[in-house]
């Protein structure tokens, strides 16, 4: 049950960010994909059963660079989940954190140097995050604030902002998709619906996902193109819009005006 709650919690407050992410298998981690595919930051949401293999392939991305992320319990059983005397990534994060009873959230994280890379430990669960925000804009500020600074150590950011028009501010549970193509970037934004995981398996859907007024921050000037409303929005770092519960906006971002014109003849 914590589990189911917890992988919920990463993946709300990695959309939340504006970031995206992907899943990979213990199979993938033991074959080294995490080096070869050049992944930066690497979660281990309450991976308490690990293999040998799986942990000495996690120690080589850590020392090559990789930022390691990882929750409660961490590889304190081994693949057949015997229970471990000393945590398979224990020297990875520098103490023995596989003993340690989780605790609620603190930003007074572990960070540990290893290698070339860090390893850090959070020693709390994110299992409450889908509920908080969808109740508490100071806990979402909390968690987004801490997880934001931590993936940051792998030098990726959010490539684009989505902030109140007004005040500036940032605005909670807008979903950023990225696609890049030779010549232009594709930007897509979805109001990020809200469910609320009460145990294995029983999801009760929020909607809480009225329209918003959203002014949407790009890397640099650019010359946009609304994709959906087949329409011209000129050269600029910025665009002001409504973004409602279901439709999708998607926004082509190029720097010469020439790519523009294709869509527009």
């Amino acid at each position: 049950m914590n589990f189911s709650k917890s992988r919920n919690g990463w993946c709300k407050v990695i959309e939340d960010l504006g970031m995206q992410y992907k899943f990979v298998s213990y199979e993938q981690v033991e074959n080294g994909e995490l080096v070869k595919q050049g992944y930066k930051v690497f979660i281990m949401c309450e991976s308490e059963s690990i293999s040998p293999k799986e942990a000495t392939a996690i120690k080589d991305f850590v020392s090559k660079g990789g930022v390691l992320i990882a929750d409660a319990f961490t590889g304190r059983m081994d693949e057949h989940c015997k229970l471990l005397t000393k945590g398979l990534l224990d020297d990875v994060f520098g103490e023995n954190v596989s003993k340690m009873s989780p605790s609620d959230f603190t930003t007074n994280v572990k960070i540990n140097k290893y290698g070339e890379g860090k390893a850090v430990f959070l020693n709390f669960r994110m299992k409450d995050y889908p509920n908080l925000r969808q109740s508490s804009k100071v806990e979402t500020d909390k968690y987004q604030n801490l997880i934001k600074r931590l993936i940051s150590l792998g030098n990726i950011s959010p490539r684009i902002s989505v902030v109140n028009p007004v005040n500036n501010e940032k605005i909670n549970g807008i979903e950023v998709f990225y696609f890049k193509n030779k010549n232009s970037k594709i930007y897509a934004l979805l109001r990020n619906i809200a469910f609320i995981q009460t145990g294995l398996g029983d999801i009760k859907i929020e909607e809480k996902g009225e329209t918003v007024s959203a002014k949407i921050i790009f890397p640099n000037k650019s010359f946009l193109y609304d994709l959906r409303e087949k329409k011209d929005l000129g050269e600029s770092e910025s665009i002001v819009t409504e973004i409602n519960m279901w439709e999708p906006k998607i926004y082509l971002s190029a720097d010469r005006k020439e790519v523009i014109k294709q869509y527009i003849e």
